[in-house]
């Protein structure tokens, strides 16, 4: 969910019937609640999200 919703912001795609009024081409990451959280859970949201968001053109 939080990919497709990069996408959307980023490109336009992934959006649903959400469509937003303008993309923001240079967003390049998305900030989870608590590093600490993620880290106890193996890194699962750096590793998924920041592997996308890397992937963005």
């Amino acid at each position: 969910m939080v990919n497709a919703a990069l996408d959307c912001l980023t490109q336009g795609e992934n959006c649903g019937s959400f469509k937003p009024s303008k993309t923001c081409p240079g967003l390049r990451g998305a900030m989870a609640w608590s590093t600490n959280w993620d880290a106890a859970n193996g890194d699962a949201f750096a590793g998924q999200v920041g592997a996308h968001a890397h992937g963005l053109p």
